[in-house]
């Protein structure tokens, strides 16, 4: 991975990428939820294993005493864990839902702005006045539920 990834974090997308090719034989036709799980604790395995070096590498260099350059260092190990395991799962959820040969749209842009993490069957449909809004899905895709319901019920009218 080291190599791989040339001593960096990799983009969330190329890691998650990474993380199902290290599963050759893992087919989402073979069920979505066991496959779903398999991606995400692969991901999670290596990422971890990832971090540990990088982030090691770091802590062994010292901070030469200043506390706040290992508070920014800290702030942005954690920042970096949240962002990444929610756009992990919205990564894997998407390659499940084009290996399956559903039909949807990643972060179209709803009312107010709004980006709800999919829309199914799309963004064209969703805009259409014509088609019928019983027929139209919007989800919303979080790993926790710490006060999310707010945010997800603010992200499509439809």
């Amino acid at each position: 991975m080291l190599e791989n990834f040339k001593g960096i974090f990799p983009t969330t997308r190329e890691f998650s990428a990474y993380a199902r090719s290290t599963l050759k034989d893992i087919v989402p036709q073979d069920g979505a939820d066991d496959v779903l799980m398999a991606w995400l604790e692969r991901e999670e395995i290596l990422f971890r294993t990832l971090e540990r070096h990088l982030i090691g590498d770091r802590l062994t260099q010292g901070f030469d005493g200043d506390v706040y350059s290992f508070i920014s260092f800290s702030l942005s190990v954690q920042n970096r864990r949240k962002s990444r395991v929610g756009l992990s799962l919205e990564n894997h959820l998407e390659s499940l839902f084009t290996a399956l040969g559903v039909r949807y749209s990643r972060t179209a842009v709803t009312e107010n702005k709004t980006k709800p993490d999919f829309l199914f069957p799309g963004h064209a449909e969703y805009h259409d006045p014509a088609f019928n809004h019983l027929n139209l899905i919007m989800l919303g895709v979080k790993t926790t539920c710490k006060d999310r319901w707010r945010q997800v019920l603010a992200e499509a009218t439809a």
